[in-house]
């Protein structure tokens, strides 16, 4: 039994502290600082990538159209946008669409603009005509970490 003085003196069951301290909150936010940093680095390199690889899309109508004038004369000795009737779309990362070659090698070089980057790039589509077949390669001016897959350097 215990006397009003000894029930008074006795120790006091602590709870377990709830909560974080300062510093593990400091830890944390420093933690995901990081992350987000990173994570805005590679949305970033994203964004570019895909105003380049808008050029690929407006250079897939200047491929039908040279196509389809080689399918009719195979023999032409030079090729330009005039010539294929090429009028390429309107685009706001694409400055120009350049066609030249011949049927056997014809070129496509489209000149970015708006891409973010200090310098942008320039693509240039190589392709091979040999028995009805066609087959397209592609190369690019700048960073592989800003060119679209298909024109990064293996």
């Amino acid at each position: 039994m215990f006397l009003r003085g000894e029930y008074m003196n006795a120790p006091a069951k602590s709870a377990p502290p709830s909560g974080f301290s300062f510093v593990e909150f400091l830890m944390i936010l420093s933690a995901v600082a990081i992350l987000l940093s990173s994570i805005d680095s590679w949305l970033s390199n994203y964004d570019t990538r895909s105003k380049v690889s808008e050029a690929l899309s407006v250079a897939e109508t200047a491929k039908i159209d040279i196509v389809i004038t080689c399918a009719a004369d195979p023999a032409l000795a030079e090729l330009s946008e005039e010539f294929i009737g090429h009028d390429f779309p309107h685009s706001h990362y694409v400055k120009s669409v350049t066609v030249g070659g011949t049927c056997k090698a014809p070129i496509i070089t489209l000149v970015t603009d708006n891409t973010g980057l200090n310098i942008n790039p320039t693509l240039h589509i190589a392709g091979t005509i040999k028995d009805d077949i066609v087959t397209w390669s592609c190369r690019s001016t700048g960073l592989d970490m800003d060119k679209p897959q298909r024109c990064r350097d293996s």
